[in-house]
């Protein structure tokens, strides 16, 4: 090894900060690292059940799960409130409608989607399942806490838009406050925004 490679790595070594930030945004002080966390645990755990029971995947299964409690929805609103990309919203309602697991009704114009007999069937099979698992994330709360934490993730839920409003500025309000943190946001002229 040369002289010049080996101090290389001399200064990266030495470059290396071994002591914890003290302000980060993961860890025990962290919601969103709660929320990431334990949303990639359900999201993991959830995945493998049902795919291995049921021949189906975790979004196939938010899918279902929110057609049959907004029956006649359209993808574009289950993309809303699930948070989920649109291509991956289609790619999972294609594969339910080729499974025989929800059907469109296209009449009105809109394309609507319901469970079909199959469906529902299905639903019923994994929701157990679902119960159960969320019964053994709950441990350790009583009813109180219980129904205080879905009000709070239900207020978190309210919150996203103008988190994504945050993070993707559409007006100059929001592009100030970034600017105003010292977060770097394009001035977009009036000949890009046309």
């Amino acid at each position: 090894m040369s002289r010049r490679a080996g101090q290389g790595k001399l200064l990266k070594l030495n470059n290396l900060r071994r002591t914890r930030l003290p302000r980060t945004a993961a860890g025990w002080t962290s919601t969103p690292y709660y929320l990431v966390t334990i949303g990639n645990a359900i999201s993991w755990g959830s995945a493998r059940e049902y795919l291995q029971r049921f021949g189906i995947g975790v979004n196939e299964w938010r899918l279902i799960a929110h057609v049959a409690n907004e029956p006649g929805c359209t993808a574009a609103e289950v993309s809303q409130f699930l948070r989920i990309d649109k291509a991956i919203v289609s790619r999972s309602l294609k594969s339910l409608i080729d499974k025989g697991l929800v059907g469109l009704d296209t009449r009105e114009g809109a394309r609507r989607l319901y469970l079909t007999e199959d469906g529902v069937a299905q639903h019923d099979n994994i929701l157990p399942i679902a119960v159960r698992r969320e019964q053994i994330l709950l441990e350790g709360l009583d009813d109180r806490e219980r129904k205080l934490l879905l009000d709070m993730l239900r207020r978190m839920h309210a919150n996203l838009s103008t988190m994504n409003e945050f993070d993707h500025p559409a007006d100059d309000a929001a592009a100030n406050e970034r600017r105003e943190m010292g977060v770097e946001v394009p001035r977009i002229s009036s000949d890009q925004a046309n």
